[in-house]
């Protein structure tokens, strides 16, 4: 069972929806996201803080350098990886 199924369940108990009954205007109502747009939205605010060095852990892996244009900088890469999915590639590309 996937983690949005779980949400999914959670919204239509908590509204008292049937199993059949779409789920997309409840979750708004209720103002949750989707699994993969928390992601995302969790990620973004880790590299807020770790800019900003309010995070726990501010120097956990984020890039600067004093010459670059960009406050974070992203090896480029030819194909998709485990690597691509981490913290120091996907926090700044997000």
């Amino acid at each position: 069972m996937s983690l949005q199924s779980v949400l999914n369940a959670a919204a239509r108990s908590i509204a008292g929806l049937r199993r059949s009954a779409h789920i997309a205007d409840t979750l708004a109502s209720f103002h949750w996201l989707r699994a993969s747009e928390r992601l995302q939205f969790n990620l973004a605010v880790l590299v807020c803080r770790a800019l900003h060095g309010t995070a726990r852990h501010a120097s956990s892996g984020l890039r600067t350098s004093p010459k670059s244009t960009s406050w974070l900088d992203v090896r480029p890469s030819c194909r998709v990886t485990v690597s691509d999915r981490s913290f120091t590639v996907a926090g700044p590309r997000t």
